[in-house]
């Protein structure tokens, strides 16, 4: 649950991003009062995708390896958001878009796979984990945002996505592939 946790922290920190770093983010790709606005907006907006994308793999692949997907997206978006020039600042926002994609598919599998791995009689406690972890997200994201540059905290934020899809290989996958039907013969 620890490691499915991460995740959570994943999507606080994709919230929390352009709170203590956008001025700085603006200066370097000179953006515009909108530019600026659809930087910081379109993680929420494209989130709403997530998990229309999860669910292509929940159902045949399992929710460890849905997570797993959506955590190398995560990884991706970072990394690509890390090696861009001053002058790419559409692709900033297409990766913060590719970013808002990956939390949504993060908020629509991590509470569930979550649920299905606690133990029965503490499934209420874990049941808050997800928004637990949201939190702390949000909260370290504005902590270290005051210490790191953005491109420091971009790089704390690829390692925590990493680390998650490092450590989903030693997560067990949950029952939530859907059997398929059996066909009656009859005898």
């Amino acid at each position: 649950v620890l490691i499915i946790l991460l995740s959570s922290i994943s999507l606080g920190i994709a919230i929390a991003f352009p709170s203590p770093t956008l001025a700085d983010i603006e200066n370097f790709f000179y953006f515009s009062q909108g530019q600026s606005s659809l930087f910081n907006a379109i993680t929420s907006l494209s989130a709403v995708l997530g998990p229309f994308f999860t669910n292509l793999f929940v159902n045949t692949r399992g929710r460890c390896f849905a997570l797993k997907i959506v955590a190398l997206i995560c990884s991706f978006s970072w990394y690509l958001f890390l090696s861009l020039e001053e002058s790419q600042k559409w692709l900033a926002i297409l990766f913060r878009a590719l970013l808002g994609i990956s939390a949504g598919g993060i908020s629509a599998v991590a509470p569930v796979y979550i649920n299905e791995l606690s133990p029965a009689n503490c499934r209420s406690i874990y049941g808050s984990m997800h928004q637990f972890g949201i939190t702390v997200g949000i909260f370290l994201t504005n902590l270290l945002g005051i210490l790191l540059t953005w491109v420091q905290l971009s790089e704390f934020s690829l390692f925590v996505s990493l680390l998650l899809f490092i450590g989903l290989f030693f997560v067990p996958e949950t029952m939530s592939i859907k059997s398929k039907p059996t066909i009656s013969t009859g005898e």
